[in-house]
């Protein structure tokens, strides 16, 4: 059974998941095109998260249903970090690192919107999965709304957007952390 205060932890590892699908996506335009990425190039890339993620979507469902979620989730988590890593170094201005970051970060993303539904589901019987799953959305949700003014914020105090993605890469840290130790507990 999972206390209170897990369940405190895994909520703010939802917000933290959904500053990074929300915000973090809604920014990454903007990352680029400031690192002087074109913006026929930028958008490109965008484009290219918004496949990379219906695909992740696919792959992660199927991943842990094959390998189950625990290891899927290692997986996916790796590669969203990687992705958001790469986008944290988008000012260095590398000619392919916009496309790579945006391969990766939107084929990790589904981990933390698919995720939830497998995870509501694993650390709860069938009874409290409707109260899991609503916590863990309303985690999600909470945290794109109060994170969307991050980007900016931090772009305003240092001259760019890439510090946020940093943030961002340790919020995935976090909450991947989280949700891996919550396995293991269980």
């Amino acid at each position: 059974e999972i206390g209170r205060l897990r369940w405190a932890v895994l909520f703010v590892s939802m917000c933290l998941l959904g500053s990074i699908a929300s915000p973090g996506f809604t920014h990454m335009m903007i990352l680029f095109t400031t690192a002087d990425v074109p913006g026929e190039r930028a958008a490109l890339c965008v484009s290219i998260f918004g496949f990379a993620l219906m695909v992740g979507k696919c792959v992660y469902g199927e991943s842990c249903d094959r390998l189950g979620a625990k290891r899927s989730n290692w997986i996916f988590g790796a590669i969203l970090c990687s992705g958001l890593l790469l986008c944290a170094l988008s000012d260095l201005r590398l000619a392919l690192l916009p496309y790579a970051a945006a391969i990766l970060y939107g084929f990790g993303v589904p981990m933390s919107t698919v995720g939830l539904s497998v995870w509501a589901e694993d650390f709860t019987d069938a009874v409290r999965f409707d109260w899991a799953l609503r916590l863990f959305q309303t985690g999600y949700g909470a945290g794109a709304l109060v994170f969307s003014f991050m980007p900016g914020m931090i772009a305003d105090r240092c001259g760019s957007y890439a510090p946020a993605y940093i943030v961002f890469l340790a919020f995935g840290v976090f909450s991947l952390a989280t949700v891996q130790n919550t396995y293991r507990k269980i």
